[in-house]
């Protein structure tokens, strides 16, 4: 029996569906054909299916994938004709359904195994949703609840894009605003206003004009604008400040310019900035070959945050009490603008903590979230120094750090802490 019941075992392999089944199948059946045909579109077609897995939301439209890498004009299309004659096709069917609902259901079913597990349980009151949130997610920064902590229900509030007035303003105010144009073109509904950081934003904003953030910012570069950056010193500044802003997601859009001659800088050193940023700082790094683009890309994605948050249950706190959250969560922490306005203005008067960031962030492998998860522990070279001076020896002074975890998951790693053990000691030393 137990031999019988060995030879009768057989390897399980679970393999995960993503939100978009329809779009990787007709991918999947047009790279088999262009690999008949000897095609170099398949080249092509295999990097935009790459990129279409490890997007993580639902995509309804071929024009919609344009804000993924590898996905030109040209296949966006065909996925849009593609639909178009499926969706004739269902229709000709189920007279009592739309494809577009069919689809979303067929997709629902083919994930339910997956989203029961993601999925919260429902919230019986806005009472019960706050408190098991604050508790579960923010104890360990205070333990309670904050007085001024409100909930706004799903389905009541508006999605606004914000759109920086430095990114509408030319040397002449006659001057035709291509932002503004482009972005009224394409029917996104967006407000142009001053912001201290960034240079795209998204608030929701509800029936008492109370306005809080969507955890997604955009700064938006020209190339030429990016090399000016890094030369005198306001790339890694800008850096810094998106990364303390309190927006969870941070967007660097980089924008071409022409031929990309004559920019200041070489052009693999730019780009290895971008990457710098993508790696060390876990921004999202999205490359675009024109303004046109770039707002291409925004109306997109404002269309995209727009269906995904639209009917989310938004819990308004302080920026020191927000926590990590997905696409996926019921329950999404926000700050209020006002607040985002004010901790994220240039500061004049640094306090010891910002100058102790600034200078650990002068380090070549020291990111910003690993140099803010330091000083959260130890907010002053004096705090670091003392604690350097009770340890046994040398080598659990240069693994103190190690283990300390940023925003991300990440860990600061043995390679950093031993820098900044031997940076700190020998400037003691000296001293």
């Amino acid at each position: 029996m137990f031999s019988r019941s060995v030879e009768n075992r057989q390897r399980i392999k679970l393999i995960q569906i993503g939100p978009n089944p329809l779009f990787e199948k007709w991918l999947m059946d047009w790279i088999k054909q262009a690999e008949d045909n000897n095609s170099m579109k398949q080249h092509s077609l295999t990097k935009a299916l790459d990129s279409l897995r490890k997007y993580p939301l639902l995509l309804r439209t071929g024009r919609d994938c344009a804000i993924l890498d590898g996905f030109g004009a040209g296949i966006c299309r065909m996925l849009d004709e593609k639909l178009k004659m499926v969706e004739n096709v269902a229709s000709e069917e189920r007279h009592d359904e739309s494809f577009k609902e069919a689809v979303h259901k067929a997709t629902i079913k083919i994930n339910k195994d997956k989203r029961r597990q993601m999925r919260k349980p429902a919230a019986k009151s806005s009472t019960t949703v706050i408190q098991s949130q604050q508790e579960t997610q923010t104890q360990t920064e205070s333990g309670t609840q904050t007085p001024d902590t409100v909930f706004i229900n799903g389905g009541s509030f508006k999605i606004i894009l914000l759109v920086d007035s430095t990114e509408t303003m030319g040397k002449k105010k006659s001057n035709l605003d291509v932002t503004i144009q482009q972005l009224t073109q394409r029917n996104v509904q967006f407000e142009v206003r001053r912001l201290s950081v960034g240079d795209f934003l998204w608030i929701c904003r509800d029936k008492d004009n109370r306005e809080v953030l969507i955890p997604y910012i955009v700064e938006r570069k020209r190339i030429d604008d990016l090399a000016g950056s890094i030369k005198d010193g306001r790339f890694n500044e800008q850096k810094f400040r998106l990364k303390a802003c309190g927006v969870q997601n941070v967007i660097y859009l980089i924008e071409n310019k022409g031929s990309n001659q004559f920019v200041g800088l070489p052009i693999a050193n730019l780009l290895q900035a971008g990457t710098n940023n993508q790696v060390q700082n876990d921004f999202s790094v999205k490359f675009t070959d024109s303004h046109a683009d770039s707002m291409m890309y925004l109306a997109v994605l404002t269309n995209i945050l727009i269906r995904t948050y639209k009917d989310k249950n938004l819990m308004v706190t302080k920026k020191d009490h927000l926590w990590p959250c997905t696409v996926n969560d019921d329950t999404i922490p926000v700050m209020q603008f006002t607040e985002f306005s004010l901790v994220s203005t240039k500061m004049r008067n640094f306090t010891i903590k910002d100058l102790f960031v600034r200078q650990l962030v002068q380090l070549k492998t020291l990111s910003v979230e690993k140099a803010l998860a330091i000083t959260k522990i130890y907010p002053t070279p004096a705090h670091l120094l003392l604690q350097y001076k009770q340890c046994i020896d040398e080598s659990e002074g240069e693994l103190l750090l190690a283990d300390i975890k940023c925003s991300s998951g990440k860990k600061i790693g043995p390679v950093i802490s031993r820098i900044i053990y031997n940076l700190y000691n020998l400037q003691a030393s000296a001293l």
